[in-house]
């Protein structure tokens, strides 16, 4: 039964209004943990926002116990994802054919607008007026503060990085009074030409498949990436991790900001020497002799970071939003 509201009928709700509410939600969420909503993501790292499709580098422990026939893969479970399937063959004299489809996305560093960069110091540029070193999330406009904690007059950090690794890696000690750059992550989609691959079943095979393909795709994704005219470089010498370009006045107009950042940007942030393959393993099933089973492995082959990557804050290695199809 409907209600009157001042007079007017409200229209009940019906089981597809509750379906449309659903499916928008269902929409929103995957759009946001997959990173398809395309935004920047602004002070805060690829690998803590995006969790679908995520196939991270592999690791030299890993890739060494499978070459040891310790584990069985020789593709760490962290850096693969694909299909099984079986197939019957119709006809033992002729050959099937697979289409495959392998996308992914890649994210590299960028210099934050004027805008990001204004609303990521406004805390702690008043600090020169206000004696609160407090930023919280609402006051960055961002997920995550990308103001450096101050210290307290008993000398610690009023915030905790649970991180050991972040603890090493992180940016320069908060300046009063001076401009920090929060760092932004910039989302490149690489989608190669469907591959096609052809076998015998009478032939077996575990074969690599589409390496020139998925190669093209990558310098092509990396010559678009190091154009891009927002692409983060160093500030000064790559090894002190420097993120501060100067006082409160850089960032007094859009004009100052562009001009300082111009002045003061040395040498681009390398991008990452990522490796991606495609894999097929053919085997009989083991209950039905003449049905296939087929596994097709999309795999991130990126070389694990060393100690040779001077900010590796600025860069991200692990790949995001997979799939293969």
């Amino acid at each position: 039964m409907s209600e009157s509201v001042k007079g007017t009928t409200a229209k009940p709700i019906e089981e597809k209004d509750k379906q449309r509410l659903t499916d928008y939600l269902m929409e929103r969420v995957l759009k946001g943990i997959s990173g398809r909503d395309g935004g920047d993501l602004v002070d805060v790292e690829p690998i803590r926002t995006i969790f679908s499709g995520v196939l991270q580098p592999p690791r030299n422990t890993a890739i060494q116990a499978a070459k040891s026939g310790a584990v069985d893969s020789a593709t760490p479970t962290s850096a693969a994802l694909g299909l099984d399937f079986r197939i019957k063959p119709k006809n033992a004299e002729g050959v099937i054919r697979l289409h495959l489809s392998p996308r992914w996305s890649h994210y590299y560093a960028v210099f934050p607008t004027w805008q990001q960069a204004l609303r990521a110091n406004e805390a702690s540029l008043s600090t020169t007026a206000s004696p609160s070193p407090t930023v919280t999330s609402a006051q960055t406009g961002s997920d995550s503060p990308s103001i450096e904690p101050t210290e307290t007059n008993e000398g610690t950090s009023e915030n905790t990085v649970d991180d050991a690794d972040e603890l090493e890696n992180e940016a320069q000690p908060p300046q009063t009074g001076r401009v920090i750059l929060p760092k932004v992550f910039r989302r490149y989609e690489v989608a190669p030409k469907t591959i096609t691959y052809e076998f015998d079943p009478k032939h077996l095979e575990s074969v690599q498949l589409g390496l020139e393909e998925l190669a093209i795709s990558i310098r092509e994704a990396r010559s678009v990436m190091a154009a891009d005219k927002d692409a983060w470089h160093y500030l000064g010498d790559p090894e002190k991790r420097d993120r501060s370009l100067g006082d409160a006045s850089v960032i007094g107009s859009a004009e100052a900001y562009e001009k300082t950042l111009e002045a003061m940007k040395g040498e681009a942030v390398p991008l990452p020497p990522w490796a991606v393959s495609l894999q097929v393993d053919i085997n009989p099933d083991p209950i039905e002799p003449e049905v296939l089973r087929v596994r097709v492995l999309l795999s991130n082959r990126t070389p694990e970071r060393d100690e040779t990557v001077a900010d590796p804050k600025l860069e991200e290695r692990t790949l995001f939003d997979a799939g293969l199809i």
